[in-house]
């Protein structure tokens, strides 16, 4: 065996563990939010077609003879579309993930604004503009009301408004089981291509079968048709419905930078094994190769390795501030310290802001439930059976099964609290472990991340310092 060939068998075994280990990784951190928000499952999907593709790549490179012009036709038939439509699960995932936040956030603040005592708040739908000394897209109408708008409508239409939200009915086609089952559909579907491009392939029937030039002709049309119609077509035009869309973990543009790689070298892949002088200067196997794996190796760093990286430093960063604490005005300093997550949280301003900004971090349910609890110790005059009647609301709202608001707790919490719940033990110290678990997830995940905007100015300052 020639020197060259132990080193692509070297450099595929090396793919294939790595790829195992990370796969394993995902999934046994899939809790983690820069994770589960990317969808574990599409996520294990795109990194086993992507390490099945290189590592028989690497074993062709290394002798042509062991993978026939068929196998190649029938990976990348399947590969390919496999990896796009995982970045089409994923946007439709994090669209609705956003839209519902942002139902849910207006939901709350429409019955606050109905609670008595308090100034009626009826936002419009919600709007997006960006201020001109920064790049930042900002909510708009959270906080403000319409007036003119507000006051001709009727309050009947704000009821369950959450339930009447459109992506919040059909949010079951952002559950793994729903997206696994279409995802199979639809390569059932790219398989069925395949094996009839096969079976009326004269070329690829052919006794022998074929090793060489098998990433031109029409056998390889179908390929590039699916990369058009994905690639070019249904993702940015995704992409462009989610361009409002400011998830605070980069998924946006790391799906966009993710096709924008794969279209790229497909359309260099075209170039290099059609034109006639580059055909005759590198073979169209060679450079068919390096075009497949060079995209196949960027697009696993974006949707595998890189998540993997985010997870591994929010674990670094515990209990660690950050190296430039942000300081506006006299009264404001805020860094990754307990003490100054504590401050925030009594700010009404500061807390106002990491309300919206959870929203994008998609945890505002955790804010919304933190908020709820600590209006309820403000309200510790109040008559025992009004106090009864809001710690059941809170219970049906965040804790209770298929509650509209479901809190991420863990199993024991949850647990402790629906007993008392059924015992009708209704008190102030029900919900204590669950005010706890919450603040250490907003602590731990939303609060760094909240930081980290801020420090590049994505916010209004300004609006914070007047009474902070």
């Amino acid at each position: 065996m020639e020197a060259y060939a132990i080193v692509y068998y070297v450099l595929g075994s090396l793919w294939i563990i790595q790829a195992i280990v990370a796969c394993g990784i995902i999934w046994k951190r899939q809790k983690y939010p820069c994770i589960r928000y990317r969808s574990p499952r599409l996520t294990l999907a795109a990194a086993t077609g992507i390490c099945i593709l290189v590592a028989l790549s690497l074993v062709r490179a290394s002798n042509p003879e062991l993978i026939p012009c068929a196998v190649v036709i029938w990976m990348t038939g399947i590969v390919y579309p496999l990896i796009y439509l995982t970045i089409i699960g994923r946007c439709i995932k994090l669209y609705f993930f956003y839209r519902i936040s942002e139902a849910k956030l207006e939901d709350a603040l429409i019955k606050m604004g109905g609670q008595s005592g308090l100034t009626m708040k009826r936002p419009a739908k919600f709007s997006f503009s960006k201020r001109s000394s920064r790049e930042s897209v900002e909510l708009r109408s959270l906080t403000q009301m319409n007036s003119a708008e507000g006051n001709q409508m009727s309050p009947m239409k704000y009821e369950n408004y959450l339930e009447n939200d459109w992506y919040y009915q059909r949010r079951y086609i952002a559950t793994p089981n729903y997206m696994t089952t279409w995802l199979l559909i639809f390569l059932l579907l790219h398989s069925a291509v395949t094996a009839i491009v096969h079976l009326f392939s004269v070329r690829l029937n052919q006794s022998p079968a074929p090793t060489t030039d098998c990433y031109d002709g029409v056998d390889y049309i179908p390929r590039r048709a699916f990369c058009v119609l994905y690639g070019m077509i249904i993702i940015p035009l995704l992409v462009y419905l989610m361009r409002n869309v400011q998830d605070a973990y980069g998924i946006r543009s790391e799906l966009a930078t993710a096709t924008l790689v794969n279209v790229l070298c497909d359309i260099i892949l075209l170039v290099f094994t059609s034109w006639g002088k580059l055909r005759n200067a590198i073979d169209p196997d060679v450079s068919g190769l390096i075009w497949t794996i060079v995209p196949m190796v960027i697009i696993h760093i974006l949707l595998v390795v890189a998540p993997l990286v985010e997870s591994h430093l929010i674990d670094l960063r515990k209990g660690k501030p950050l190296s430039h604490p942000i300081m506006r005005g006299r009264s404001i300093v805020l860094d990754n310290t307990r003490e100054s997550f504590e401050s925030m949280l009594q700010n009404p301003s500061l807390m106002e802001q990491f309300k919206m900004y959870s929203v994008s971090d998609f945890t505002v349910e955790c804010v919304l439930f933190y908020e709820a609890c600590a209006k309820t110790k403000n309200q510790e005059n109040s008559s025992p059976e009004a106090l009864q009647e809001q710690f059941k609301e809170i219970y049906n709202t965040f804790i209770a099964p298929n509650s509209r608001f479901q809190v991420n707790l863990t199993d024991d919490t949850i647990r402790q609290i629906r007993i008392l719940a059924k015992s009708d033990r209704w008190d102030g110290t029900m919900y204590q472990p669950a005010i706890l678990e919450v603040k250490e997830l907003m602590f731990r995940n939303t609060y760094p991340r909240f930081l980290v905007r801020y420090r590049r100015g994505d916010s209004h300052w300004d609006d914070l310092i007047e009474g902070a």
